[in-house]
């Protein structure tokens, strides 16, 4: 009887002690809610700016690693202006197809030098114009190619490089999108000229007689045939990309064509006369 009585009072004694923990409110609803809206990150969370360009002389080009250029010097500029402290590092250079499409996906990224076009207009937010590019018509000097009229154009194969404003502006002449050909960049599009596999090369004049110089060691390689349309050149940035931003960068970039001393001279002019 002894032993029953024992076993009941430890029964009892660990009924006490456990079950409480069992049956008590779990501890996690009394602890704070997490909020149903997350907080906005402050502005330090952003992402740097990054610029991405392609070899486009005379507004942007790498020599011997280092960049160059009418718009490069511009954004080193705007910086100074808007104590932006911007460094090479944030400025990359590659092929214009990828440049556009990461500017098209990336916050706070700027594409450069830019023709604004109509289809583009949506696509992006724009400072400028930072100047203009002349597109033209290059062919071989040996085929003795002759354009007198856009018409012309037509029973040819031109080529132009992926992503190109050269594209739009074929289409616009009437140019057949079947003889229209697309290139991954210009040494290539050369390439398929001197090969025969396109007649014509469509790009900007002064930035297309660099490539061909380049590529062929030859200034008279390649001849201008026909002359398009000029278009004015700009920085398209990210439309995500805070509009205070796009207007810093506008603000700075008209203070720079700004006359800034008595000659009348603007340092927008200066950075030209650099390189052209």
């Amino acid at each position: 009887m002894r032993k029953i009585t024992i076993f009941i009072s430890f029964a009892l004694l660990i009924t006490i002690v456990f079950v409480p923990g069992c049956t008590s409110t779990p501890q996690q609803d009394t602890a704070p809610q997490i909020p149903l809206i997350t907080p906005i990150p402050d502005k330090a969370a952003s992402p740097p700016l990054l610029f991405v360009t392609e070899q486009y002389p005379p507004y942007n080009y790498a020599v011997n690693g280092s960049l160059k250029g009418i718009s490069v010097d511009l954004l080193r500029a705007i910086s100074d202006k808007n104590n932006l402290g911007i460094v090479d590092n944030q400025i990359q250079l590659m092929p214009w197809a990828d440049a556009y499409q990461i500017a098209q996906g990336r916050n706070n990224t700027v594409l450069f030098s830019t023709i604004r076009l109509p289809e583009r207009e949506k696509q992006f937010l724009w400072v400028g114009p930072i100047g203009t590019s002349q597109k033209v018509i290059f062919a071989k000097k040996d085929r003795a190619i002759n354009i007198s009229r856009s018409e012309d154009l037509k029973k040819y194969r031109i080529g132009y490089v992926k992503g190109d404003a050269a594209q739009s502006q074929l289409q616009a002449l009437g140019v057949a999108d079947d003889h229209i050909i697309a290139y991954t960049d210009v040494p290539l599009l050369i390439a398929g000229t001197l090969k025969d596999r396109i007649d014509l090369w469509c790009y900007g004049d002064l930035a297309g007689r660099f490539f061909s110089r380049q590529e062929t060691g030859n200034p008279d390689t390649f001849a201008v045939v026909y002359t398009l349309n000029k278009q004015d050149l700009y920085y398209a940035f990210n439309k995500d990309t805070p509009n205070s931003v796009v207007k810093s960068f506008q603000d700075a970039l008209d203070a720079i064509r700004s006359p800034t001393n008595q000659s009348g001279v603007s340092e927008y002019q200066r950075i030209v006369i650099k390189y052209v």
